[in-house]
């Protein structure tokens, strides 16, 4: 019984901790509270009119809600040895065939090996997007 109160103890501690770091962030949705920066959101909001369609890659379904924009494809997520082949070269068919304006690439996520491991959507993507890099978000 003791461990359990310790653990509860350590549990609301770092509850408190993580309550008291964040902060409000404005959001098209609304406020909610970040630890850091959001730069993908910031440039969503200056880019991006409401209700438009953007593609989050390789995945968070988190932007097009607080965005107000929309996922142009039926894919949350588009993974690598995950998603199949086929599935790559659908989203970049409705990417082409919307003429979606803008992909909102995760360079964290990318790193140096996106081109080997994303072969069909790195193709694709770096040509018809604004590449410009905001703290680890390509718009």
């Amino acid at each position: 019984m003791q461990i359990f109160a310790i653990s509860a103890t350590c549990l609301a501690a770092f509850n408190l901790f993580l309550a008291l770091t964040a902060r409000p962030t404005a959001t098209r949705v609304g406020s909610v509270a970040v630890f850091k920066n959001v730069s993908g959101l910031t440039a969503l909001d200056e880019k991006v009119r409401p209700g438009e369609e953007v593609f989050a890659y390789p995945y968070c379904p988190m932007y097009y809600f607080l965005s107000a924009t929309t996922n142009p494809t039926r894919y949350g997520g588009l993974l690598y040895n995950f998603n199949t082949p086929e599935q790559f070269d659908e989203v970049v068919r409705v990417l082409e065939q919307r003429r979606v304006k803008y992909v909102l690439w995760d360079t964290h996520f990318q790193a140096k090996e996106v081109a080997a491991s994303f072969p069909r959507i790195g193709a694709h993507v770096p040509q018809r997007i604004d590449r410009r890099a905001l703290s680890g978000i390509a718009l």
